[in-house]
Formats: C-alpha cells, sequence, structure tokens
C-alpha cells in the first residue's frame, strides 16, 4: 500500500479546489446566454431563430459556430449545450462544431 503523506494531500486538494473554482467561472450562467446574443447579432438572426427546428443555410452555419464557441468558453457538456440551443441532440452539436472547425480551417482561420 502507498502511503501519501499530508503535504501531497493538501497540494491535491488546494489544485482541486483551483480546479473547481475555475470550472465555476467557466461555466457562469449568463456566458451561454452572451454567446447565443453575439451570434445572433452578427448573422443578423433572433433568439427564436437561431433555437429553433428550421435548418436554412444561415441558421445552421450561425448555430454550428454557436456550437463551437459553448463548447471552447463553457465547461458545458455536448447534451447541455443541446438543451440550451433548441433541444438540440449530442451528436447534432458533435457533427456542428467539427463542420465550424471545417470551415474555421477553410477559411485560414
Amino acid at each position: 500500500m502507498v502511503r501519501i503523506d499530508a503535504a501531497v494531500k493538501q497540494r491535491v486538494r488546494d489544485i482541486l479546489t483551483i480546479a473547481q473554482q475555475h470550472r465555476t467561472e467557466m461555466f457562469e450562467t449568463g456566458h451561454w446566454m452572451e454567446i447565443i446574443d453575439q451570434i445572433c447579432a452578427k448573422h443578423g438572426l433572433t433568439k427564436g431563430e437561431l433555437l429553433s427546428a428550421r435548418r436554412s443555410r444561415d441558421l445552421v452555419v450561425a448555430r454550428h459556430e454557436a456550437f463551437y464557441r459553448m463548447s471552447k468558453e463553457t465547461a458545458m457538456s455536448l447534451p447541455a449545450i443541446g438543451r440550451r440551443m433548441g433541444g438540440k441532440d449530442h451528436t447534432t452539436v458533435l457533427w456542428g462544431i467539427r463542420r465550424h472547425k471545417e470551415r474555421m480551417e477553410a477559411a485560414g482561420l
């Protein structure tokens, strides 16, 4: 059995505390809503349009960008992103993230 001294245990607790604080800061409730607002303003859409089931090209591109930003800028899981984006499935979110990455790479970003 491996014995861990008190200093190591305390250091691990400190690291976990810092990680939890960082995760909590990233998951602020308002941040994902700000992302949606920014995407709507950028693409000239309403929240209702962005969160709807419609699949016109302009809506899909904007939705994919929102999926991507929410996955990178928050600590939300794919199912959580999908729920907030109008009840989309986590595989839809994953697909959108991948398509947005491809578009960014094609544009040289």
